[in-house]
């Protein structure tokens, strides 16, 4: 009977000492949502923080420049300083000017990879379309301006050539290594090109060479070229 007793208490202890770790086992399993969900949401928070904030500067911004040019009506000195600041801000988004800014610096190179027999070199080497497809993927990410080897690239009008082992931008041709420089959010650029499944993560699948650093103050100069036009003219109506 004792030695029956003995074993029931054996058989009940194992059970309990099942039950509390299949206990905190579920425990655990269930905290980890909880502890994703609570970080997305702490995320959401920062992002709307930030987002707020960003909107608060704009109106305080509207509200100065209201201010200024109820001001500038019967000031003429003023007036004129007011449409000088207009004017540097046009040429500014116009890439007339230098500019600087937090940002991101990549660098892009062929691959090294030494071939087989039945690859096609061109695979492995960096084409007009592959800077195209980088810069609208930092363009997408928040880039305001963005240089290839310190050459102003306007969307609406510079294009790159490619030239064999080489690049022409605007009129200027460009070998190796190409370093594009983008001003804007550097966290979010610099994820751009570097998350799994971007455009520069299959050509880095191929060998060719990227890296991505970020930066909190990147200089990118103005716009050296020249405009032309063959059919855009004025509307004087």
């Amino acid at each position: 009977m004792l030695k029956l007793l003995k074993n029931r208490s054996y058989l009940l202890l194992l059970v309990l000492a099942f039950l509390m770790s299949l206990g905190l086992y579920m425990a655990r399993e269930r905290a980890v949502p909880l502890d994703k969900e609570l970080l997305v949401t702490r995320e959401m928070n920062d992002e709307l923080r930030d987002s707020n904030r960003h909107l608060r500067e704009q109106i305080q911004g509207i509200k100065e420049e209201i201010e200024l040019y109820s001001k500038a009506v019967n000031d003429e000195k003023l007036r004129m300083e007011v449409l000088e600041q207009e004017l540097k801000n046009y040429r500014m988004h116009a890439g007339l000017l230098d500019v600087q800014g937090e940002g991101v610096v990549v660098l892009m190179a062929d691959s090294s990879r030494v071939l087989g027999e039945h690859q096609n070199i061109n695979e492995y080497l960096i084409h007009d379309l592959d800077i195209y497809q980088m810069l609208s993927d930092l363009r997408n990410a928040g880039a305001e301006v963005i240089s290839i080897n310190d050459e102003r690239f306007l969307f609406h009008h510079s294009k790159v050539i490619c030239n064999g082992p080489t690049i022409r931008i605007n009129g200027q041709v460009f070998a190796q290594p190409f370093i594009i420089k983008a001003i804007g959010p550097r966290k979010a650029l610099q994820a751009a090109i570097n998350v799994q499944g971007s455009y520069a993560d299959s050509l880095r699948q191929k060998g060719v060479q990227i890296e991505a650093n970020t930066s909190v103050l990147i200089e990118i100069p103005a716009f050296s070229g020249t405009y032309s036009t063959d059919y855009m003219e004025r509307n004087e109506q």
